[in-house]
């Protein structure tokens, strides 16, 4: 299967900010974040497994410097402390549970904290 998210940075500026806004004013705090799927869409069968074969190659993901530069000239207001963070950062698939009902409606948590897992 070929790897769909294929830089650090396919993500959205709201997920680094919260992030960042966490590890800020709460830095032992354990998160835990839920999908919500507010069109109630019947997924296909199987539709969890490859999702989580997706999660998991997620793992392979660092921010590059490149990356970093472009973050930083466009988001000046994060600090830079953020992005030292971002570079030790590594993804855990363990972190996330993806499954699906009887009825196929998709369900994704994801909990851990965010100052672990560092290269």
């Amino acid at each position: 299967m070929k790897q769909i998210i294929t830089h650090f940075t396919d993500d959205d500026l709201y997920k680094f900010t919260m992030c960042c806004a966490v590890i800020d004013n709460f830095p032992r705090a354990q998160v835990k974040y839920s999908f919500t799927d507010r069109n109630n869409t019947i997924y296909p069968e199987g539709f969890s497994d490859e999702l989580n074969k997706q999660i998991e190659m997620l793992e392979s993901l660092v921010i590059t410097d490149q990356e970093i530069e472009f973050m930083k000239s466009r988001c000046y207001y994060i600090p830079g402390w953020f992005y030292n963070y971002l570079k030790g950062y590594r993804f855990d698939h363990k972190w996330v549970k993806a499954w699906q009902d009887e009825s196929g409606h998709l369900h994704v948590e994801l909990q851990g904290s965010c100052r672990y897992n560092f290269a």
